[in-house]
């Protein structure tokens, strides 16, 4: 109440405490210009004041009913004449502290100054929360005193609010908030319509106390013989009430909170009853005037200075004169126990609720028939429907047939057996269909011995199972990425090895065709022989894509150029397919162009053979953004990318084989018409180059290859066309590697050249000779793979002898791993085996050319 405190010096007030608070209120009263009502008690008697002790027991009444504040002071005089209570929190807290005083003391004021003489009341909030009020009395015209009351609160309180405050000034929070809970509650209107009451009520004591004090002896005797029969009445348990035919209380033995009965006589009874009652009883009086018979009803009534409502069992009963209801007299039985009893086992039943609805896992409970008569919040958010939606849905209602079956054999076990189950899975289905995995435990719900339905708790584990099969989609993903990169891993030795061969081969090949005349009758088939090298050249290109082995030659291209290059190859072979060509990227690519085209002709081939009756080949080109959630499956970063896709309208694949699509030397065709090395190897080309690939089919409508490459930051570079014919040259080579017809056949080809050749067949020779004739050395042709060293650590020792030698890197394998970072740190070429002798001399001259220009 903050300002109102300043009249609430009451007997539970320490003297100490009073002194304190004389203080405060005389210096807030002085600070306001006027006399000061509490230090100026007892020191300037102000006269009888008119109908105190009348005043005083309406009071004293109405603080015992609304345990709001009172005090009442002479106006001009400031003498406090009466005052009846003393909230805690604003003696023991807002007033005792300084600052919180402060704040008291200009509230008080405000209040004081919005007073005026029409006798209206003034009400106003103090900082704290609380409502005080105050209205003046008047006497035959005149200002006589003023009626001070609150520390009320109009408001529902926010906890936080007060914490922040005894906070700020230092307030014990926990015997501050007990102290607020002992505030008096009411609404601002509510609060209005008593303050207008009981000032009404002061004005008729007022104006009754004049004439009171001028009846006779007789009206004396009347009133003492009155107030016998009143006080026989008063000690009966009920309460009694006579009324006239409009309701209004003409007697009444006591009130409902304690307060005199001149307070509610002359006031309608319909007041007194609370409003949700109100049409209720009005009827019933209407029935009782109406009917001549009595009249019960139940109420909750309402005490005239507005408490807590208590609860009354009415009984109507009609007063007869001259054959009509001349009046009503209205017994009332006190039920307040009886209904709290009630009320508490609604507030327990409540309570349950609340608790079961803070759990996170859904609760339910079955009738015996199955049907839904309970559920926590947790079960509405399970099914997205309003518990009113949810209660009376039967079992079979919200889920499937085979499930509501498994769901009646397990409640049935229960209610036989009357064992719990403790963990059940099935699925419901919610109204729009979806449905949702739940994990359940269920058990017998008894009432008195008997059962009467099943509870259950159950937790939605439909995202649990969705990662469960996540995982396994990925571990499976990553069964077949280790397959493939073992079987690649054997894949790119056998390449490696073959490609030596083929390397010997290729190269006694050229020198017997460089000697021999076109007339000699084996020349043709020693140029067979070189067709079957090239053929075999292709096999081993398949195995090193498909074993991810690198890329040869890495350019900046246009994919639109590449695309429809290799789709003109395709389409001169393939007359009875219809290509159709949609290309929308613009983006370039860094790719090497040869590998690019072998995936693209092993798809177009694929397509072709899928349309063995002829169809339609769809080409797209896109430029696409490919974020983070699409390629987390595919261990690649997310960004800027070109995607290809190849459709066919062939007869496509189910499920299974597109399962295994890539896997190597998995094929649908006769074994004369394939490897099964084609999409292995596309795929392993693919990735490594930083992409992806993937299959769309379905059986009877076709296949789609869609292929994802990163998109290049530099321009597209010009590819150059290769000159024919074979390259001499007169400077001095190094040939190092460690297979024995390599060496051979090698040197021989490079000394038909023209060159002069140092041959090194293992790695310590080539440092060796490098060593004693780098100034000799024009060029050094490098294998990769060597048992000693390996081709970094040997290139690494040329550079520290003669930074500026030149390096022809030689491998069976691709560019990848080590010859990436040999060509990184400035290796000037690299040639793949098998090469033959018009490849390796351009190779040479290229290497020897560029960097003599250097």
């Amino acid at each position: 109440m903050g300002r109102l405190n300043s009249f609430h010096l009451g007997g539970a007030m320490e003297d100490s405490t009073r002194s304190s608070v004389d203080q405060l209120h005389a210096k807030t009263l002085i600070d306001n210009g006027g006399p000061d009502p509490v230090n100026a008690t007892g020191s300037k008697p102000c006269g009888e004041f008119p109908a105190l002790e009348e005043i005083q027991p309406v009071l004293s009444g109405f603080h015992q009913a609304t345990g709001v504040s009172i005090g009442l002071v002479s106006h001009p005089h400031g003498q406090l004449l009466s005052q009846y209570g003393w909230q805690s929190l604003c003696q023991s807290f807002h007033l005792a502290d300084p600052h919180s005083a402060k704040i008291c003391r200009e509230s008080c004021r405000c209040l004081l100054e919005s007073l005026n003489d029409n006798g209206e009341p003034s009400l106003r909030m103090c900082e704290f929360g609380m409502t005080d009020g105050a209205f003046p009395i008047h006497w035959d015209g005149k200002h006589v005193g003023t009626l001070f009351l609150g520390q009320v609160l109009t408001e529902n309180p926010d906890p936080h609010k007060f914490v922040e405050i005894a906070r700020k000034y230092g307030y014990d929070s926990d015997i501050y908030l007990a102290a607020l809970a002992r505030v008096p509650r009411m609404g601002k209107e509510r609060l209005a319509d008593q303050v207008r009451f009981l000032r009404d009520t002061i004005s008729r004591i007022c104006g009754l106390h004049q004439s009171i004090r001028e009846q006779n002896e007789t009206e004396s005797k009347l009133v003492t013989s009155r107030e016998s029969y009143r006080s026989l009445v008063r000690n009966l348990p009920e309460i009694l009430l006579r009324l006239d035919r409009g309701g209004t209380i003409l007697a009444v033995n006591r009130t409902l909170d304690g307060s005199p009965a001149e307070m509610v006589v002359g006031t309608n009874i319909v007041q007194y009853v609370a409003h949700e009652f109100q049409p209720n009883a009005r009827k019933i009086i209407k029935k009782v005037l109406e009917q001549g018979k009595p009249g019960n009803l139940e109420i909750q009534a309402v005490g005239p200075n507005g408490p807590g409502k208590a609860w009354y069992e009415v009984r109507v009963l009609p007063v007869m004169k001259e054959g009509r209801v001349d009046a009503l007299t209205m017994i009332a039985t006190d039920i307040t126990r009886r209904k709290t009893a009630l009320k508490a086992l609604v507030e327990s039943e409540l309570k349950y609720q609340t608790m079961l609805d803070s759990l996170e896992e859904g609760y339910f409970e079955l009738d015996l028939q199955g049907n839904l008569i309970f559920v926590n919040d947790a079960m509405c958010r399970i099914y997205d429907l309003p518990r009113e939606d949810i209660l009376g849905l039967g079992y079979r209602q919200y889920t499937r047939p085979e499930t509501a079956q498994s769901l009646f054999e397990v409640f049935n076990r229960i209610y036989r057996t009357g064992e719990p189950v403790k963990v059940v899975s099935y699925q419901i289905l919610k109204m729009d269909r979806t449905e949702v995995s739940l994990q359940l435990s269920a058990s017998l719900k008894i009432v008195e011995g008997a059962p009467v339905g099943f509870r259950c708790i159950c937790r939605d584990i439909t995202h649990i199972l969705e990662a469960q099969k996540e995982k396994d989609r990925l571990e499976k993903k990553l069964m077949q990425a280790q397959k493939l990169e073992a079987i690649g891993t054997l894949a790119g030795g056998v390449a490696h090895d073959f490609n030596n061969l083929l390397t010997g081969l290729q190269g006694n090949v050229s020198l017997m065709l460089r000697d021999m005349d076109p007339a000699h009758p084996h020349y043709d088939r020693i140029q067979s022989i070189e067709d079957y090298i090239a053929a075999a050249t292709g096999l081993t290109r398949q195995l090193l894509g498909f074993a991810r082995g690198g890329k040869y030659e890495v350019k900046t291209l246009d994919i639109n150029n590449l695309v429809d290059r290799t789709l003109t190859m395709f389409g001169r072979a393939s007359k009875e397919v219809s290509i159709h060509r949609d290309f929308q990227a613009s983006w370039a690519v860094d790719a090497d162009s040869g590998q690019l085209e072998q995936v693209l002709l092993n798809l177009f081939v694929n397509a072709w053979q899928a349309m063995p009756d002829g169809g339609d080949l769809y080409i797209l080109t896109q430029n696409v953004f490919l974020d983070e959630i699409f390629v987390r499956p595919y261990s690649i970063e997310s960004g800027k990318f070109l995607k290809i896709s190849v459709t066919d309208t062939g007869h496509g694949m189910d499920e299974a084989t597109q399962q295994k699509v890539f896997d190597p030397f998995f094929t649908t065709k006769d074994v004369s018409r394939g490897t099964g090395l084609g999409l292995s190897s596309a795929y392993g080309i693919i990735k490594n180059h930083q992409g992806l690939i993937t299959v769309y089919s379905t059986p009877g409508k076709g296949t789609t290859f869609n292929i994802f490459l990163p998109a290049a930051a530099k321009e597209i570079v010009a590819e150059e066309k290769t000159s024919l014919g074979v390259l001499y040259g007169t400077e001095t080579l190094l040939l190092v590697d460690d297979e024995e017809v390599i060496i051979k056949t090698g040197g021989e080809i490079l000394e038909a050249l023209g060159y002069k050749v140092f041959l090194a067949e293992h790695a310590r020779k080539a440092v060796e000779i490098f060593n004693a004739h780098h100034q000799e050395i024009d060029m050094v042709i490098l294998d990769m793979i060597m048992p000693d060293m390996t081709g970094e650590e040997v290139y690494d020792h040329f550079k520290i002898v003669d930074p500026k030698v030149r390096v022809l890197l030689s491998s069976g394998y691709s560019l990848n791993g080590q010859a990436v970072e040999i060509m990184r740190k400035g290796c000037n070429g690299f040639i793949q085996k098998p090469f033959n002798l018009e490849q390796l001399s351009h190779k040479i001259r290229e290497v020897l050319d560029q960097t003599c220009s250097e």
